[in-house]
């Protein structure tokens, strides 16, 4: 009988690891410090690959990340193979937390990043429409403020809002 109860609880624990075996804030901190200097992106790239049944949010992380391995690939079908990846990651972790305001700013901000001509913009005037109709939905609370600041200053730097848009977001995460 105590082998069963050890063996259920030993399952039972090892099932909810695969599930959470992650630290969300050091994935947040890494991806953040990839978007400035990409190196170890391959790396990261494997660490979040070993992550079974990720949450929606890990699978954003997840496709930003693949998006940014196009940097690491000399071949242009190593660099398409990736950005097809990206797609169908970020994609599935829209579909799959579709209310997520951080998932759509992360789908926005590789889609803003891929040049139009590759077609993988599709989603930019939603994402920002939902973005922008939701952001006060946005749990800020686990972010730090570097990436708030991030966040802040993507949208200033790509010019796709209008200034009163922009204060409204700049009221919202720093609040």
């Amino acid at each position: 009988m105590k082998v069963r109860i050890l063996l259920f609880l030993l399952f039972f624990s090892c099932s909810l690891s695969k599930a959470q075996d992650y630290d969300l804030q050091m994935i947040r901190a890494t991806f953040f410090n990839l978007t400035f200097d990409s190196k170890n992106t391959p790396a990261f790239y494997d660490q979040l690959q070993t992550i079974e049944d990720p949450m929606p949010i890990i699978k954003a992380y997840l496709g930003a990340t693949q998006a940014l391995m196009v940097k690491h690939v000399w071949s242009p079908f190593g660099k398409w193979k990736y950005l097809r990846m990206s797609e169908k990651t970020l994609t599935e972790a829209v579909n799959n937390s579709p209310k997520n305001v951080e998932i759509r700013f992360i789908r926005f901000s590789v889609e803003k990043n891929i040049p139009h001509m590759f077609g993988f913009s599709e989603h930019l005037e939603g994402d920002k429409a939902y973005i922008l109709d939701n952001i006060k939905r946005f749990d800020v609370s686990d972010l730090d403020e570097d990436y708030l600041d991030y966040i802040i200053n993507f949208f200033e730097e790509q010019g796709e809002l209008t200034q009163m848009e922009l204060e409204r977001i700049k009221k919202t995460l720093k609040s």
